[in-house]
């Protein structure tokens, strides 16, 4: 593990401390991180994300996921299980 991964993982455990516009760009940071990952395990084909900051406190993510016939069917497969446990369900 590099020392930047290192070093994101304590920032991300830490209280925001900094400045309320800095917001966007550190989610904008984590969620192209997760996504990335998720490419890499080819759960996902392609993706584009964009975090803005509308006005204070309030933020605007938009996010297109690109997924091939099989990761639609396995993702929606994997969410269904996931309510179902939420719900005590079969």
């Amino acid at each position: 593990m590099s020392v930047f991964e290192k070093l994101s993982r304590v920032i991300e455990k830490l209280p925001f401390i900094t400045s309320e516009q800095v917001a966007p760009v550190w989610a904008g940071y984590l969620l192209n991180r997760k996504l990335e990952r998720l490419e890499n395990k080819e759960s996902i084909s392609q993706y584009k994300s964009r975090v803005s900051r509308i006005e204070k406190h309030q933020y605007r993510m938009e996010l297109e996921l690109f997924l091939t016939e099989k990761q639609a069917k396995k993702g929606f497969s994997n969410m269904i299980e996931t309510l179902k446990s939420f719900k005590g369900g079969d």
